[in-house]
């Protein structure tokens, strides 16, 4: 907002702050370190024999709270890889930070543990309801607990059910146990059915932001939110995949959206680094960044459709309505034009 005085990068290094690395994470990570064992590093992280709480700080209004974690959820790395030193997915964490404002519901589908619901639900600016999706029972086990002990009840609900084009009900499928962010909704399978409902059916009011990370049901969400799109004119941050045995679906959400009047932006920080501005975004260790340039400045830029496939196997794209788009820069994010 015009005149915003909040660091952003200073305030999510503030909000999550870990305590406890659990034992098995521990092991894992020594035998990471050897070659001649790297290749089994997995296998602490099951092992029965071996505590897997972990615990954090999460700093909220100027309150700590106290979380146990579960060790046995990859997805925690969040809070201790050092890749993430400087937070999950930093370009997208400040985007959020930036983006949620006053008093309008954000909708975090996809939301695993809930890191990004927690980071909404502490910021200063924004009051607004938050909804946690998350389809995976176990990982919804996990979310349940995060938000409670946090004390966030007040403002955080979470959703035990998928978002998507119809109602139904989909399997749960899990390409690894211990790795909830690579669970997926599938037709059919064995896993447990699990409801599936479209945006425009639930009434959670009218969302400033809605945040997809859904492993490829991108376009389904978006096409059962029609109604949600043409009257919130929300902003959107989804996953995107590049599929170079099927472009077009990496192309159609995209697509999808310029055909609602949206433009479509990659998130970037950028760094000033031995007099030279460095741009960098979704899936790099910014750490060497920040140690030499410092915090970073958040920006855009615009991506079309055919140009896609030039960029990173896995973003994190913004979609902005185009009636909106002033809104951004009167937020303080930077327009660093167009490829």
């Amino acid at each position: 907002m015009p005149g915003s005085r909040i660091n952003y990068f200073d305030h999510l290094q503030k909000t999550f702050t870990l305590e406890h690395l659990p034992a098995n994470v521990r092991v894992s990570q020594f035998m990471g370190r050897w070659p001649f064992i790297r290749r089994y590093k997995g296998i602490p992280i099951g092992l029965n024999f071996l505590p897997a709480e972990g615990r954090f700080l999460y700093k909220r209004h100027g309150q700590e709270h106290t979380i146990k974690f579960n060790g046995r959820n990859l997805q925690f790395h969040a809070l201790y890889e050092n890749y993430f030193r400087y937070g999950y997915e930093l370009e997208t964490a400040l985007l959020i930070s930036r983006v949620n404002r006053d008093k309008m519901p954000f909708f975090d589908i996809g939301s695993n543990w809930g890191y990004f619901s927690l980071l909404a639900a502490s910021l200063p600016e924004f009051s607004g309801p938050i909804y946690a999706f998350e389809p995976n029972p176990r990982t919804f086990a996990d979310l349940t607990l995060t938000i409670q002990q946090a004390a966030l009840q007040d403002r955080v609900t979470p959703c035990h059910l998928g978002v998507g084009r119809v109602s139904c009900d989909m399997s749960v499928s899990e390409a690894d146990r211990f790795n909830s962010g690579l669970s997926r909704l599938t037709d059919g399978g064995s896993g447990q059915k699990i409801p599936v409902k479209p945006l425009d059916v639930l009434e959670f009011g009218s969302p400033g932001l809605i945040k997809i990370d859904a492993e490829d049901m991108e376009l389904e969400i978006l096409m059962g939110a029609n109604k949600i799109l043409a009257e919130a004119k929300p902003f959107i941050i989804f996953e995107n995949f590049l599929n170079f045995s099927s472009p077009k679906l990496t192309y159609e959400t995209i697509s999808f959206l310029l055909q609602k009047d949206y433009r479509v932006f990659v998130p970037v920080v950028e760094f000033s680094v031995d007099g030279s501005n460095v741009f960098a975004t979704y899936g790099r260790d910014y750490s060497p960044l920040v140690e030499q340039g410092g915090p970073p400045r958040l920006g855009l830029v615009e991506i079309s459709a055919r140009l896609r496939f030039l960029l990173g196997d896995q973003l994190n794209l913004l979609a902005v309505p185009s009636t909106r788009l002033e809104e951004l820069w009167d937020m303080g994010i930077l327009n660093f034009g167009k490829i």
